[in-house]
């Protein structure tokens, strides 16, 4: 998982084939406890791009990709967004329709 170190736009996301975007913030217990899963479920995918953005030193990308609380994950494909989970979330609600979703796209 890519850490966003520099400025992007939503564009950036939406221009790729598939990906995976994580947003946090530095003060969400949440977050940092699941980083690791996220991380670790996203290499199950290996054609899937995953990013991981902390909305503090990126406050730009909230509005325009309608992130209102963190922890939060949206995964694209085709420049469409197929997945989106907030707040409380385990992550088989990510991964069990993210695995239909790649495997219809890639796999046919």
């Amino acid at each position: 998982m890519e850490k966003i170190q520099t400025k992007v736009d939503i564009e950036f996301f939406t221009r790729q084939e598939a990906c995976l975007v994580y947003l946090t913030t530095d003060d969400c217990g949440a977050c940092g406890a699941l980083l690791p899963k996220i991380e670790s479920m996203a290499k199950e995918f290996p054609l899937l791009n995953a990013y991981h953005i902390a909305l503090p030193q990126h406050p730009e990308l909230a509005a325009p990709m309608a992130v209102y609380s963190a922890p939060t994950v949206i995964i694209y494909f085709d420049g469409k967004e197929q997945i989106r989970k907030s707040g409380r979330f385990s992550i088989d609600e990510i991964r069990i329709p993210l695995e239909r979703i790649y495997n219809l796209y890639f796999i046919g």
